[in-house]
């Protein structure tokens, strides 16, 4: 059985670490600070009007294209979009949309411990 590890990455850093786990387990993680290159449909501003936050088209927008649902569930129909793919070239470990499991998706032995950190 494997465990499987997800690490979105639209709108904090965050970085997954096996602990002493087998061969196999990698790190998962993102330093880049996303907000730098938000797409300004997708920003969340401080009361000073900097960006401290960026949205997934998903969450901004409520499309189901961006959401792969509906006629948009399958992998041929539901496709990277120019907003996931920003996040992707900062992130490249990131599961930046649906189906992103090729890059953005880590398997690790059922049991598996791990340390997670959140906007480190």
């Amino acid at each position: 059985m494997l465990s499987a590890s997800f690490m979105a990455l639209t709108s904090q850093f965050n970085s997954v670490t096996p602990k002493a786990g087998p061969p196999g387990c990698k790190s998962a993680s993102c330093a880049a600070n996303v907000n730098t290159v938000c797409d300004p449909n997708l920003t969340v501003r401080g009361p000073d009007g900097s960006v401290i936050a960026c949205k997934s088209a998903r969450m901004a927008f409520r499309e189901i294209k961006f959401c792969c649902t509906g006629q948009y569930k399958t992998p041929d129909k539901c496709h990277p979009n120019q907003y996931s793919t920003t996040v992707k070239q900062k992130c490249p470990q990131a599961y930046t949309c649906a189906f992103d499991d090729a890059t953005g998706k880590f398997n690790c032995p059922s049991g598996s411990d791990y340390f997670i950190t959140f906007c480190p």
